[in-house]
């Protein structure tokens, strides 16, 4: 099985899990590669980044792996040479809540993201303003509010926008 949607957390939030404990966990559930996030902090979004989680992985790896690039406002134009990265397997979209710059909610900015990728692209799907709108309903400390705020509904819109603008 190849996971294309893992979150090491690495770096910044190692508390949560680091690269290597979080390909431990993968072997031992005979997961053979893993595709990274790109949500971490400082997010992955530049070459600087992707040569650093590249350094990081090195001997820290147990399966075939490779990281996302995060598409964001402030690198959209140059995704056509970040996506093309050794070590990157795709262009990772945030079109409802993220960490750091990676909201990219509006359609002019999701517009732009695909104009500059040529390759692979992944989409966290979700509508912002309706996330917004529906904020009110989460109740602190209880993640069975989760669903109420992040509801289908908000993964309806965004898909309909992702399509319609692609």
């Amino acid at each position: 099985m190849i996971d294309t949607q893992v979150n090491s957390r690495e770096s910044g939030l190692e508390w949560k899990e680091d690269l290597e404990t979080g390909s431990q966990g993968a072997v031992l559930g005979g997961v053979v590669a893993v595709f990274e996030m790109p949500n971490t902090e400082p997010t992955t979004t530049d070459l600087e980044a992707m040569a650093d989680k590249l350094k990081r992985a090195k001997g820290r790896r147990h399966c075939d792996h490779a990281f996302y690039v995060g598409g964001a406002h402030e690198n959209a134009t140059f995704l056509g040479e970040l996506e093309r990265l050794p070590g990157c397997c795709g262009v990772k979209v945030f079109m409802g809540a993220s960490t750091g710059t990676l909201l990219v909610q509006d359609d002019e900015s999701v517009d732009q993201v695909l104009r500059h990728t040529s390759r692979r692209a992944t989409f966290h799907s979700e509508d912002e303003y309706r996330l917004a709108e529906r904020r009110s309903l989460a109740c602190t400390g209880d993640w069975s509010s989760h669903p109420e705020v992040r509801d289908a509904q908000s993964a309806i819109q965004s898909t309909h926008r992702l399509v319609r603008l692609a």
